[in-house]
């Protein structure tokens, strides 16, 4: 298997611990230049550049008094460097990050929290990464790797029409084209509106890579994380996150229903919406829709069964100001309906509580109008 290629531009040495890391993979190389002594020939090489933010040692920058040729910080460069790869195409793209230990301050105004997605899509690069503390570079470096990985395994060359896409995306997403079984699997994700027509060719998979990371991966769509299969299965999802890691059984009995295509790694474990719905219905001989059957029926396959959520009976998954998903779940009459800025009309919809509606303006500011008279409760 070709390595993938990682560019690290920074003006220290400060990431040596994470480029030890990315070291230790055998799935890519890594190296740091400094961006003053960065060329044409090695963005090409590259396929993932990650640029510090804060380039606070670059005399040569310093010393130039035109402000046009002084980028102030990594943002400005990745900019530039996006430039020349478009001037200079090639068959594969480049993808472009962030490395950053100061979020709060390239997000504002945005919160910080759980928006890396958004930064990314307001700032035209594929992701933005917070820096690692000391000792705890280990995820980020799976997160690069994923993502190097994932420009890699691109297509050299892209169909221009006709069902060669979708099976070329298909792919992608490691799943057979051909398999029957797989038809709903496939509907959901061109309910997606993935961009696979009408696009550059060479670009066209960075297209596809920004889909994931920006429109898909953060939400419920045709994948769901842990959260919503908690829900799913009616059972507590502390209990069941700690399953996952201590109970072998619970793995294996989910694995057919677990997503491996690209990017697979990069923001932990996601399941398809539609083998989780097509697994229970088989399970429960068609009565899926009983939360009590689905739940015995599933704690049956496991070591230890896991404890019910709470409510036992259609938990709703709800999420804070800050759109993270919040670890207890709630019953509809506990929640309202909301209407996030950038959450894609083809997700699930989003909840919040009451209560949480209630006292934060923000949130208020995103009920449904068809919701807003169950505040004046």
């Amino acid at each position: 298997m070709d390595k993938a290629t990682i560019l690290i531009v920074d003006d220290s040495e400060n990431q040596s611990a994470l480029r030890r890391q990315l070291a230790s993979s055998d799935l890519v190389r890594a190296e740091t230049i400094h961006p003053n002594d960065i060329s044409v020939e090695d963005l090409r090489a590259s396929d993932l550049l990650l640029v510090d933010y804060q380039l606070d040692e670059w005399r040569e920058r310093d010393s130039v008094d035109q402000i046009s040729l002084k980028p102030r910080d990594g943002l400005a460069v990745a900019s530039i460097l996006r430039g020349y790869l478009h001037e200079y195409e090639k068959e594969s793209p480049t993808a472009i990050a962030i490395l950053t230990g100061k979020i709060d301050k390239l997000a504002n105004p945005l919160p910080s929290e759980n928006r890396e997605h958004a930064l990314a899509y307001l700032n035209n690069l594929e992701w933005v990464f917070q820096k690692a503390k000391p000792g705890e570079e280990s995820r980020l470096a799976v997160q690069l790797i994923d993502l190097a990985r994932a420009v890699k395994d691109l297509p050299s060359r892209w169909a221009t029409e006709g069902p060669e896409l979708l099976q070329q995306l298909t792919k992608l997403l490691a799943i057979d084209f051909e398999d029957p079984a797989n038809e709903r699997s496939i509907k959901d994700v061109e309910g997606c509106v993935p961009p696979i027509h009408e696009l550059s060719q060479w670009n066209h998979g960075l297209a596809v890579l920004r889909w994931m990371l920006h429109r898909i991966l953060p939400y419920p769509c045709f994948l769901w994380d842990t959260h919503y299969v908690a829900a799913r299965l009616t059972v507590d999802h502390a209990t069941f996150s700690a399953a996952l890691k201590e109970d072998p059984k619970l793995k294996e009995v989910l694995s057919p229903t677990q997503y491996g295509g690209i990017l697979s790694e990069f923001s932990g474990p996601k399941w398809w919406r539609s083998r989780i719905e097509l697994f229970l219905w088989d399970l429960t001989e068609g009565q899926s829709g009983n939360p009590e059957i689905v739940r015995a029926r599933f704690n049956k396959l496991l070591t230890k069964p896991l404890a019910a959520s709470n409510p036992a009976v259609n938990p709703i998954v709800c999420v804070n100001s800050d759109y993270q998903h919040l670890e207890e779940f709630y019953s509809i009459k506990e929640s309202v309906r909301i209407r996030p800025d950038d959450w894609p009309p083809y997700a699930d919809q989003a909840w919040t509580p009451i209560e949480l509606a209630k006292n934060t303006p923000k949130l208020r500011s995103l009920v449904l109008t068809e919701d807003l008279e169950r505040l004046k409760n």
